[in-house]
């Protein structure tokens, strides 16, 4: 077995040029989260590997920051542009699942003389047990040499910004992560954050949602926020179950029941919650639930329902991958049958008096997404 140090620092991935040499390389860990100290190694192995596979270790013993699940999806998502990286997850020996995946080496990251210590002993044993991979060690980048998951756990911990630290999909996920949960444990729920937080990714983060996927959480959050901060008047009764219902209105998509399954599990799976704010979720949910024409009785229930719609009014750009999206989502629908029925819902809006219900709203919304939806109409005909 070999020791291969490799202290170039490129870090530009470069799609489809050819690798230095036919080879397929592991590079495991466990990622939990995935930060830009491992990225940094995963672009510059992949750079000069046939085949890159990072491996997701799991240990069942240890009770992880994220899901098995969520930090494959995150790094698949945070590699999607380098098409020979592909993301697995594993349990047992790593030298095990190097075999199983016919790798030719192990990639190794080291920031400083202890860590390239630890790994020259992990190399004699993975020696022992299998002679014929080798170890390629790549010292870590200066620029993100101190970077590793346990500093953004604390920091995420500290609530102090980890942005700087991780690729963008696992920015977006902490930043739902701790608005989740900050929710909860204000409405008594801290208890079921974790469970909540896994369903709510399951539920959100899956390859058949176009558009009411994670993306539109936060947008809406973010609306949120501004519009708190606008200086109106009128706020929301009860800002944290308000956000609670943001997350929870989309959680079941696509069936003939969904607004109505979504409010069962947002209500079921928060154990003791007060009566009142049981009642505030729901109708919050139920104001989201265009097809049965809600009736919007509150301010509350009012910003709900533009948060929601809140895309109609972006700009066209934004507007044009929502409406993409959206196709996207009913792909099992032909033309023939989509168009029509999209038309449909457009002309709704346009038909109204007004598309938004809140000043806030309408004075920044109300003529962009009229030219929006005319503009998506005349593209559908």
């Amino acid at each position: 077995m070999k020791i291969s140090p490799i202290s170039s620092y490129n870090t530009n991935y470069k799609k489809n040029t050819k690798p230095n040499f036919k080879a397929k390389g592991i590079y495991p860990g466990s990622f939990d989260p995935v930060t830009n100290g491992h990225f940094d190694i995963i672009k510059r192995a992949a750079n000069f590997l046939d085949s890159l596979v990072v491996a997701v270790g799991i240990n069942p013993e240890k009770i992880p920051f994220l899901t098995p699940k969520q930090r494959v999806n995150l790094i698949k998502k945070s590699v999607k542009s380098m098409e020979n990286v592909s993301v697995e997850a594993y349990e047992g020996m790593t030298v095990d699942f190097a075999k199983e995946q016919n790798a030719d080496l192990m990639i190794r990251g080291v920031r400083n003389q202890t860590d390239y210590e630890f790994e020259k002993k992990v190399l004699e044993f993975n020696r022992g047990l299998n002679p014929n991979i080798d170890t390629v060690i790549l010292p870590t980048n200066p620029a993100v040499e101190n970077i590793s998951s346990s500093l953004v756990r604390k920091n995420f911990a500290e609530g102090k910004d980890v942005s700087e630290l991780v690729p963008e999909p696992v920015r977006q996920t902490l930043f739902l992560k701790d608005n989740l949960e900050k929710s909860l444990m204000s409405m008594g729920a801290e208890s079921e954050t974790k469970t909540i937080f896994n369903d709510f990714m399951d539920a959100y983060d899956t390859a058949e949602r176009g558009y009411h996927g994670l993306d539109h959480i936060e947008s809406m959050l973010n609306d949120f926020d501004k519009v708190q901060k606008s200086g109106l008047t009128q706020q929301v009764r009860n800002p944290d179950a308000f956000k609670y219902s943001v997350f929870m209105h989309d959680f079941r998509n696509g069936t003939p029941n969904d607004v109505a399954e979504s409010i069962d599990y947002a209500l079921n799976s928060a154990k003791n919650l007060r009566t009142a704010d049981s009642e505030y979720i729901r109708k919050l949910i139920s104001a989201t639930d265009y097809s049965h024409n809600p009736e919007i009785t509150t301010f509350d229930e009012a910003l709900m329902q533009d948060l929601d719609l809140a895309v109609l009014g972006r700009n066209p750009e934004e507007y044009q991958k929502y409406s993409k999206a959206v196709r996207r989502e009913y792909g099992k629908f032909d033309d023939s049958i989509y168009n029509p029925e999209r038309i449909k819902v457009l002309k709704e809006f346009l038909e109204k008096d007004n598309i938004y219900n809140t000043d806030f709203f309408r004075d920044n919304f109300e003529k962009t997404a009229r030219k929006n939806i005319q503009s998506e109409i005349q593209s559908l005909l």
